[in-house]
């Protein structure tokens, strides 16, 4: 997003540097180097929160930018930068999950409440992804400032010499394994597949407590082959490329950094018609969305495209046109920067 940013402004990006390393490619670091203004900060240490507190508000302020934009964080790192900030310039805050997800994200939630607040309250006004995540951020703060929405652009996008056609019956099930995620819809699908004798594969990759819950079945099933691990950028990558179909059988959504990073490799995506998932999925054109808590649906929606193969290159193409089109950055970064123009008409 700050790069693409920087083709239309100056940019300056302040990131944490744990995050920088392990979620940025070098090619994207590199990138954003030669367009903007990076600066990093350790906020894994009890030195480098109290360095961070004065490096960061300093930096910000010898950029002397128009306007702040800020990823919502709930810590006390965060807010207490976003608090020193308030009153200087206006804030535009994007909030990915205006309400936590069910199971561990909830618990994590409720400790950091406060810091929330905090944050949203600092917030001149709100950016999130979807029109789903419009609503439910009304219902948390409101409607007495702006909220602008837009999808969240595509990710772990391939390098050229990276791009590769898919494997015939591949699925990428992919993220943190929390229950949320519907593994469980999505194991029971596979006995499904399995029984009817379908040709495939699913690659289970992350980590989490549904792989612990789910173990002895996960290994016991052949089709599934399990990646317990954190996947650098590049495995993500290489994992999205090698699958036909990204799998997102959750039971409830906001927005969906596994759906940007599907059409960022221009993958079919089989999801459930649930919260943000609707927003992000075009159905019929990108993929499919499905009734939640159903595994004979979903498993009647993977044999389908299994054995279609000219519907499969449908969806295929149309989430390789989704990427250059409504997921672009250069199209959302067009609506963030009459956001921006709003709050300094205010």
């Amino acid at each position: 997003m700050a790069t693409a940013l920087a083709r239309k402004a100056d940019v300056l990006l302040v990131a944490e540097t744990a995050n920088v390393r392990n979620e940025c490619r070098d090619s994207l670091v590199s990138d954003a180097r030669r367009a903007l203004k990076l600066v990093t900060y350790d906020a894994h240490s009890r030195i480098g929160r109290v360095v961070a507190t004065a490096r960061v508000p300093a930096a910000i302020a010898a950029f002397r930018p128009d306007v702040l934009h800020v990823q919502e964080q709930p810590d006390k790192l965060t807010a207490r930068i976003v608090g020193l900030l308030r009153w200087r310039l206006p804030i535009l805050m994007t909030v990915h999950d205006p309400r936590p997800h069910s199971g561990r994200d909830a618990a994590y939630a409720r400790r950091q409440d406060v810091f929330r607040q905090r944050l949203r309250a600092a917030a001149s006004a709100f950016h999130v992804h979807g029109d789903h995540c419009r609503r439910e951020m009304i219902h948390a703060v409101g409607t007495g400032r702006a909220i602008v929405d837009t999808l969240h652009g595509v990710i772990l996008c391939p390098e050229p010499a990276e791009r590769r056609a898919p494997e015939g019956g591949r699925m990428l099930f992919f993220g943190r394994m929390e229950a949320y995620k519907g593994l469980e819809t999505l194991l029971d699908a596979a006995d499904i597949l399995q029984r009817d004798n379908v040709a495939c594969r699913i690659v289970v990759a992350g980590r989490g407590p549904e792989l612990d819950r789910l173990r002895p079945r996960l290994l016991q099933q052949p089709c599934i082959e399990v990646l317990e691990k954190f996947l650098t950028p590049a495995e993500a990558t290489e994992q999205f490329q090698r699958a036909e179909i990204v799998v997102a059988p959750y039971q409830d959504a906001t927005q969906s950094g596994v759906v940007a990073a599907a059409v960022g490799n221009g993958r079919a995506i089989v999801a459930s018609a649930v919260g943000g998932l609707v927003d992000a999925v075009s159905d019929g054109v990108s993929g499919l969305l499905l009734e939640p808590g159903r595994p004979d649906v979903l498993a009647e929606a993977l044999t389908g495209l299994i054995d279609d193969r000219g519907r499969l290159l449908q969806l295929l193409a149309g989430s390789e046109a989704e990427a250059a089109g409504r997921f672009a950055w250069d199209r959302i970064t067009d609506d963030l920067l009459a956001a921006y123009g709003g709050l300094l008409r205010r």
